[in-house]
């Protein structure tokens, strides 16, 4: 812990170096004119822009919202250092919120042409000289508002003092001709300024010779700082490396503690456990001090690791080998720890649970005897599972002082015989009692059995019920023998095949008796199902008799070949049905063999039936379908009739389409055709259906080709009367040429509409509309064209009355006094740098500035 605060001490050491470089909140430098209080627009900056850099002076323009109280040369000498601006560098700071500007540079050869300006001027040199050229140049601006002109001006007297050659003196004729060159105009605001001091390294008061100074270089401080912190950081990393290797060396010490408890754990067993428990302990303690010397030496090991702070795969490498010996030694002992938990909980419950075991043994061995004795059963089997029991008992017994494990495990194994034992045991009982029961049972099945055959009279039955109920009898005697030797299995299966005997007897008896009446039943349903299909074959007769003296025989033909053939399998199956209802018969009783044969015919009947109704359906349908086709043929008519008198009533030209000129002609000679073939049988109803829908396809194309040239006509109409009302409007304005030339196309319209054209009259009549809108806007030109020639010599009658009154105004201007005004300054002395600057505020104050008020 030490250490690591001497590095974070080391990081804040480091990180005060770069004090000066981030502390300032200088904005950062973006080109030449940075905007920050928004004093001009785009085209402002990018003018300022273009004229601020000059073959000997670059002039960098700030403009900020306030200095936070900070004073103006402080804030400029800090933007100045922070720019890394140099002697070929001026910048002029501009506090919209102050009202202050500052004139900052370090440059003795601009300083001295400012101070010769100055004493043209009749002013002072230094500060002051730079005061009065920000009163000269910048103030009138600002104090106006139009803070690019101010800049501007400001710019264009810097750049003349700085190309005068040496020695020259400023003329004094020159000072207003950077004032005339001003940038685009500006948005005008109500922000003011009060200008401050600007500072210039030398001053031209001083006598002192020419001295170079370097510019401060704060990337230097900058370089450093980082380098100090990326070395701290690297020793904050190569120390956290260390602090893990350490933090591993204890964990090697934790294992060795824990790793100590177990084998005394597994200590308290050695010498005592014997077999299979002996064994376990000892592979146990041997794997421990495995792993404790493992822990000890990986420790020591680790300890006399000796790795630079700054190497850092060396320590990665160590940090990576050294935790997986650790995690491998931590399972490996959690492990080990728990076969110990395993031997301790053997050795605790073994005990507990062959007493337990022991005291279920006596309860189930006197139940056994209780039960010997009234049955005077022997029970031999169930004696021996007893014996095994308490063999078993007795060795966990044994080996539960010494060998827990192995204890365990005899224990598992006389608990599974436990359990077999007592379900045995219990189940005496119960098998005893069935035993005795089942012979009501079975007499029972028996009385119920006879009822049945008596009910049905199934004297002749083929089953045998009465020999499976012997069978169960057997099963019975064979259980009572299984009981008497204690033979539980055996038991239990003699008892599931009798009572299974006894429910197939009965089963099988009931089944008889169902067969015997369904079968008579199903009978009597097939005889009336023949009988159902001879009277629909004779329905079906007098159908196809219809049929063929209306309809081509493939409508029909194929049906009745069909009736033939189901005809002849309702014969055959009508021919098996005696030999069934014989084997039904109470002398026979062969109910199966008749089920079968009823099932098959069933199935043949359900089959000709669902025929008969298809067949049935099929055939009075044709007569649907001619209908049909009738009906829709007359449909078809009635719409080419009505749409036909809807060309008369639209009084609709057709000599131009092709459509509506061949189709009548087609339709009628299909309609004949069709006519034709419906005026006498045989009729073939599939080509009647495909001549009608192409009737009434013709039909549709027709009505849809009228509905087409009737809305072509509309159409046409609504545009020839919108564009005779534009004409109507525009031919009061328009030339006699106009007129003449809508005739001609409107004459040519008419023509159109007279042989049906409507289409290409609406296209001559949109191209009409274009027409007289162009004519229309070309009278409108003129129509402007005329009011602007008005308008022109009105205004140049109020420009000759304007320029008269100026000249007038002019004249008793010339008459009147000329007023003057001024500024009065006050400076002091600068601190290091000798700074100028002026303010068009109220007050002004700080070293070596100057103010004004107005």
């Amino acid at each position: 812990m030490k250490r690591m605060r001497w590095l974070l001490v080391m990081l804040v050491l480091m990180i005060g170096t770069g004090t000066s470089v981030w502390a300032a909140g200088i904005p950062s430098k973006q080109g030449l004119v940075r905007d920050t209080a928004g004093l001009f627009d785009s085209s402002q900056r990018q003018y300022l822009s273009k004229i601020a850099k000059g073959d000997q002076i670059h002039v960098f323009v700030l403009t900020v919202p306030g200095l936070d109280g900070q004073s103006p040369t402080d804030y400029a000498n800090a933007a100045y250092d922070a720019w890394n601006l140099g002697t070929a560098d001026v910048l002029l700071l501009i506090s919209s919120g102050d009202r202050s500007v500052e004139f900052n540079f370090n440059n003795p050869r601009l300083q001295k042409a400012i101070d010769e300006w100055s004493r043209n001027k009749g002013k002072g040199t230094g500060s002051s000289a730079i005061t009065a050229m920000l009163d000269a140049y910048f103030i009138p601006h600002a104090k106006e508002g139009s803070f690019s002109k101010a800049s501007a001006s400001m710019i264009h007297q810097v750049h003349r003092l700085a190309d005068l050659p040496a020695g020259e003196v400023p003329v004094q004729g020159d000072d207003h001709k950077a004032e005339a060159v001003s940038p685009e105009p500006e948005n005008k605001g109500s922000v003011k300024s009060t200008d401050e001091a600007t500072r210039s390294t030398s001053t031209a008061d001083t006598a002192a010779p020419l001295k170079i100074e370097f510019p401060k270089l704060p990337w230097i401080e900058m370089a450093a700082g980082g380098l100090g912190i990326t070395l701290i950081f690297m020793l904050i990393k190569g120390y956290l490396k260390k602090r893990k290797l350490s933090m591993i060396s204890e964990q090697f010490a934790e294992l060795l503690v824990i790793c100590n408890a177990s084998l005394e754990k597994v200590g308290a067993y050695q010498g005592i456990a014997q077999g299979k428990t002996g064994r376990a302990v000892q592979e146990i303690a041997d794997r421990l001090s495995e792993f404790m010397v493992a822990a000890a030496e990986s420790k020591t090991e680790l300890q006399e690791t000796r790795i630079f702070i700054l190497r850092y795969s060396s320590m990665d490498e160590a940090i990576q080998r050294f935790s997986k010996i650790a995690d491998r030694l931590e399972r490996g002992i959690k492990a080990e720890d728990n076969r110990i938990t395993v031997i301790e909980h053997a050795d605790k419950t073994a005990k507990g649970r062959t007493a337990e075991l022991h005291a279920d043994y006596t309860v189930l061995k006197q139940t056994l005897d209780r039960a010997a004795v009234d049955r005077g059963y022997p029970f031999p089997i169930l004696y021996q599972e007893l014996e095994g029991l308490e063999h078993d008992i007795q060795r966990a017994v044994e080996l539960q002082l010494f060998d827990p494990l192995e204890a365990q495990e005899v224990l598992k194994a006389a608990e599974q015989k436990h359990a077999m034992s007592k379900s045995n045991i219990e189940d005496v009982a119960v098998y005893v009692k069935e035993a005795h029961e089942f012979s009501d049972q079975s007499a029972a099945i028996r009385a119920e059995i006879v009822k049945i055959i008596e009910t049905h009279q199934l004297y002749r039955i083929k089953v045998r019920p009465f020999e499976r109920l012997d069978e169960a009898r057997e099963q019975m005697n064979q259980l009572e023998n299984f009981l008497r030797q204690g033979n539980m299995g055996e038991v239990r299966k003699s008892s599931e095949r009798a009572h299974a005997m006894l429910k197939e007897a009965l089963g099988m008896t009931r089944r008889q008796a169902e067969l015997r009446r369904q079968n008579r039943n199903d009978l009597d349903r097939l005889y009336e199902q023949i009988q159902q299909f001879h009277n629909e074959s004779s329905v079906l007769q007098s159908l196809l008799n219809h049929c063929r003296s209306q309809y081509v025989p493939r409508h029909w033909q194929s049906w009745e070949q069909a009736l033939a053939k189901e005809s002849q399998e309702v014969r055959m199956a009508d021919g098996k049905l005696p030999e069934a209802e014989r084997l039904t018969h109470d002398e026979v009783q062969e109910f199966e063999v008749a089920r079968e044969i009823i099932e098959n015919e069933s199935k043949t009947m359900a089959r000709v039936l669902q025929w008969v109704r298809e067949m049935k359906e099929t055939l009075e349908g044709l007569d649907d379908r001619l209908q049909a086709v009738r009906h829709e043929l007359a449909a078809a008519q009635e719409v080419f009739v009505s749409q036909q008198k809807t060309l008369q009533i639209h009084n609709i030209v057709t000599s131009n389409h092709s459509l509506l000129l061949g189709l009548p002609d087609s339709f009628w000679r299909n309609v004949q055709t069709v006519g034709d073939s419906l005026s006498s049988p045989l009729y073939d109803l599939d080509y009647l259906e495909s001549a009608a829908r192409s009737c009434t396809q013709d039909a549709e194309h027709f009505a849809y080709g009228v509905q087409d040239i009737v809305r072509q006509k509309e159409e046409a109409e609504r545009l020839s009367v919108q564009v005779e009302q534009r004409f109507k409007q525009v031919s009061r304005r328009a030339s006699r040429g106009f007129k003449k030339n809508y005739k001609s196309y409107r004459l040519r319209v008419e023509q159109l509409f007279e042989q049906g054209m409507y289409a290409e009259a609406s296209h001559e009549l949109l191209n009409i509309a274009e027409y007289i809108d162009r004519v229309e806007r070309e009278i409108r030109h003129q129509e402007m064209l005329e009011q602007q020639r008005r308008a022109a010599q009105q205004l140049q009658r109020a420009a000759d009355q304007a320029r008269r009154a100026a000249e007038d105004a002019r004249k008793a201007a010339a008459q009147s006094s000329s007023r003057s005004s001024g500024s009065s300054w006050g400076s002091s002395s600068g601190s290091s740098h000798s700074s100028g600057g002026s303010g068009w505020g109220d007050s002004s104050s700080g070293n070596s500035s100057g103010g004004s008020k107005w």
